[in-house]
């Protein structure tokens, strides 16, 4: 039997599958896809951080690394 890809996101994602099956597996994601879900997960993280004590200090420390590297200069792109 042949395999069956699928892409939810417009072939940013890529997925495969067998026939008559719902479990699939990742075949691939472009930069656009990865790029989204790295700010999905920042997003979760920054709503998160108010009710984590350790989460809230860690957000703290990337912020202030962050900002010191654009002070110096050295803001990675």
């Amino acid at each position: 039997m042949t395999d069956i890809f699928e892409s939810p996101d417009g072939g940013h994602t890529v997925y495969v599958r067998k026939p008559n099956s719902t479990e699939r597996a990742l075949v691939s994601m472009d930069q656009y896809a990865i790029d989204r879900k790295n700010q999905l997960e920042w997003n979760e993280i920054w709503y998160k951080k108010d009710s984590n004590p350790a989460l809230q200090k860690a957000v703290e420390r990337v912020i202030m690394i962050y900002r010191l590297g654009k002070e110096d200069g050295k803001e990675a792109n």
